[in-house]
This record gives C-alpha cells, structure tokens and sequence, in this order.
C-alpha cells in the first residue's frame, strides 16, 4: 500500500514503550511525476488517517485497548518538491490558525495534530 491508496492504512502497529497506536503514510513515489496528484492524494490520505483516528476506528483491530497517545508517520522514498513542501508548510499553517495543530520544535518535519483541545495525533515525515 501506499499515498496512492487513499482509503487504505498503509501500516498500523503499537509503539509499547509509550502506548501510542502508530500510522505510517508510506510514499515511494517521485514528486516531479504528477505532482498535483500526488499532493492531493497526500491530503486525503492525512484526512482520511485522522478520520481514522477521530472516530476510532481503530477499535475493530484493538476493541480493548485504551491508547496514551496517537502518531501518524510518513516516509518518503523521494525527497518532496518545492511545491510539496509549500503544500506542507500552507496546510500546516491552516491547522495551526484552527487550534488543530501545533509545530514541534520549530522542526518542519514534526507536527502535533489536536482536536477540541485534545493531542490526537503526532506527525513525522522523513526520508
């Protein structure tokens, strides 16, 4: 599975140590290819993982268990283009300005995605 693959969990496993449920976006594509499509893919699998999350979802897979925490983690094969990370950096912003998201340590690459006040997610991209 993959970005491509919008309605799809690419990977999901439990980060014991923490007790964080883990989503990984996986991304083997190139971003010069299609860009606009990728980005828009990109988008809704975010939503779509957030969705996930918000309406848990994933208690079919893990009915029992009562999460600390939640983080969704993409990787790239590529690196992104200019207009990729001024698509990060643009809905990144618009998450902030509606309370939902919070940088983590001035780092591009790490955010905090919250809900009604609430942590619900954690997001890392790296290559």
């Amino acid at each position: 599975m993959s970005v491509k693959e919008t309605d799809r969990i690419d990977a999901i496993g439990i980060e014991e140590s923490t007790n964080t449920l883990v989503l990984l976006i996986t991304d083997p594509y190139q971003w010069v290819i299609q860009e606009f499509e990728h980005l828009k893919a990109f988008q809704t699998k975010i939503n779509n993982y957030v969705h996930f999350i918000e309406s848990e979802q994933y208690r079919s897979k893990y009915p029992d268990r009562n999460f600390d925490g939640f983080r969704i983690e993409a990787v790239f094969k590529y690196h992104w283009s200019n207009a990729g990370e001024s698509f990060f950096a643009a809905g990144k912003k618009q998450l902030a300005e509606r309370g939902l998201l919070k940088i983590a340590d001035d780092d591009f690459n790490t955010a905090e995605i919250f809900f009604e006040d609430r942590k619900i997610a954690k997001i890392l991209m790296r290559n």
